[in-house]
């Protein structure tokens, strides 16, 4: 089965996040989400309402994890307005466009500890992070308004998928994070591929 990465919202970053949940040592993870979703759904886990939805911590973090380490927007572009900023020994006038480096902000050891480039929900967001450690949908009045809508659409779909298949990686497949014409999304580093490859059976819950 081949998960392509066709949208910059959840949709790339849920392919990254099967990927990532696919691989060696992550079994017990998937095994507690898999349980926090049976209980947040009705018996036949076909109904999820809002209550149970909120219920869903791990599927949170799991999706906070995601956007930090396969967040579809690398950096921003802000404006320096209305006052000029005093940074360190430099001074930024008032009309200063500045890039802000998510890729290297997700990544930061003295946050996020020395494996920051782990997969690790449980960890890394054991505590909320501070403003500032963790902005994928930027910070402030001018945020991404599509978070939460990311967030519901992120969690239902990952339930469900975990919920009913079995997910390993495909052979051959060499994952990484590549430009897709907007930001970061998976690619086949092998191939070159816009895409993540997985193998994908039906689960026996019986």
């Amino acid at each position: 089965m081949c998960i392509r990465d066709r949208y910059n919202t959840y949709v790339g970053t849920l392919a990254c996040t099967l990927w990532a949940l696919a691989q060696p040592g992550q079994e017990g993870l998937v095994a507690e989400l898999r349980e926090e979703y049976r209980l947040a759904a009705s018996s036949d886990a076909k109904a999820l309402d809002w209550k149970g939805f909120e219920s869903l911590d791990l599927h949170t973090k799991t999706f906070n994890e995601a956007l930090r380490l396969y967040g579809p927007a690398p950096c921003i572009a802000r404006r320096v307005s209305p006052n000029p900023i005093e940074l360190g020994n430099f001074h930024i006038p008032v009309g200063t466009e500045v890039m802000i480096p998510f890729v290297h902000i997700h990544s930061d050891q003295d946050t996020w500890g020395g494996d920051a480039e782990r997969f690790d929900p449980r960890t890394h967001f054991e505590t909320p992070p501070k403003r500032g450690e963790w902005m994928p949908f930027s910070d402030g009045q001018r945020s991404c308004p599509g978070g939460g809508y990311a967030r519901a659409a992120f969690v239902t779909a990952l339930g469900k998928l975990l919920s009913h298949f079995d997910w390993k990686p495909a052979e051959g497949y060499e994952f990484g994070l590549g430009f897709n014409g907007f930001g970061f999304g998976p690619v086949d580093k092998a191939t070159g591929k816009k895409q993540v490859n997985l193998h994908c059976t039906p689960r026996n819950k019986h």
